[in-house]
């Protein structure tokens, strides 16, 4: 047996140079931009849109720990993924300025599943 099949064999998934924690947060960051794509969004959308494209897996229970993980993909999307937008606080949503290179890209809700 290889070491890749031992070690799927014992509960961890290994991947090509990407760990599935990294691969959960880019579908996040695409799930977050695909909404984005549809107009603005509050947080509660933005993070139920996330739930429902990804998967209730997508987000961890606590609201906490779902809050910094929000966090972290709006960074993501804005370094990783080059887009640009901005929170709006009178109107508490966030609004797409530039969907940067990967807003032109079409996926299917499935595929980011």
């Amino acid at each position: 047996m290889s070491h890749a099949e031992s070690e799927v064999s014992r509960g961890k998934q290994i991947s090509r140079g990407v760990r599935a924690s990294e691969w959960l947060a880019i579908r996040r960051s695409l799930a977050l931009l695909h909404r984005l794509l549809g107009g603005p969004a509050s947080t509660p959308e933005l993070i139920a849109s996330v739930l429902d494209i990804v998967g209730p897996e997508a987000y961890p229970e606590g609201q906490k720990a779902r809050l910094a993980a929000f966090k972290r993909d709006r960074n993501n999307l804005r370094l990783q993924l080059g887009a640009t937008f901005s929170y709006d606080p009178y109107e508490r949503v966030y609004v797409l300025h530039d969907p940067g290179p990967f807003g032109y890209v079409e996926l299917s809700l499935a595929s980011l599943q």
